[in-house]
């Protein structure tokens, strides 16, 4: 039998970015969703088993940090690892997300190779 493939979760309200990421992810063997919304995101963790989630500070309505909040209120399932997406290189937005469970953040624009990386360790931490 073969041995199940990692769910990662990519939320970014810019789709170019979401296709790019997957494109690469997939081709490192990993099974990607992606999701442009906070609220959509949440919809997808309550019904697919993510291990990680690569997710954006900075979108419309619902931010990271919100969706970082509710993971944390109310998941019955094991919550995912998260990494922050961020085009800001805020330290305080990083530091809270850290506060709220994110184990790691990458700063936009971002190496895709460094991507591959941090991916790949947050996943060995879960």
């Amino acid at each position: 039998m073969l041995p199940s493939l990692p769910h990662i979760l990519i939320v970014d309200d810019e789709p170019e970015l979401c296709d790019v990421l997957k494109k690469v992810l997939c081709k490192e063997g990993y099974r990607v969703l992606t999701a442009t919304t906070g609220e959509k995101a949440l919809v997808l963790l309550k019904k697919e088993a993510i291990q990680l989630l690569l997710l954006d500070l900075k979108m419309p309505k619902m931010d990271g940090l919100e969706v970082l909040k509710k993971i944390h209120q109310g998941f019955t399932k094991p919550a995912p690892q998260v990494v922050i997406l961020t085009a800001h290189s805020s330290l305080s937005s990083a530091r809270e997300a850290m506060e709220l469970g994110a184990i790691d953040y990458l700063t936009k624009p971002f190496d895709l190779d460094e991507v591959k990386t941090v991916v790949k360790e947050a996943l060995s931490e879960g």
